[in-house]
């Protein structure tokens, strides 16, 4: 992956921070609350096919919402779904790490090859 391929996630990242600014400011400014959804979440896939079986599955269900409540006469709502790697917290990151020195001792060990401290 290039960052030429994460282009598309990050424009639809950046418009989502501006509009929401936008939006807070103005909201502010008319003294109004503003209606807005989140949701954030983690999800592990066993396997590449698993995560593509995933995302064209949640393509689908989004697609039939949009379809049953959309009103081409109400108020438009921007609806932004995105699903890319997790970044592990700097523990994860570490026991990652640590996970992978052990792995490789295990494997020089059996290889009868002294793994370097």
């Amino acid at each position: 992956m290039t960052a030429r391929d994460l282009e598309p996630l990050l424009a639809v990242a950046a418009k989502l921070v501006r509009d929401v600014g936008t939006l807070i400011t103005g909201a502010g400014r008319a003294g109004k609350p503003l209606a807005t959804f989140a949701m954030d979440g983690t999800v592990r896939f066993a396997s590449p096919a698993d995560r593509a079986a995933f995302a064209e599955e949640l393509a689908t269900v989004v697609t039939a919402l949009v379809g049953k409540y959309h009103d081409e006469g109400g108020r438009a709502h921007r609806l932004v779904v995105a699903v890319h790697p997790d970044v592990p917290t700097p523990e994860e990151f570490r026991a990652l790490i640590a996970n992978e020195i052990r792995d490789w001792k295990s494997i020089a060990q059996k290889a009868n090859v002294k793994a370097a401290e």
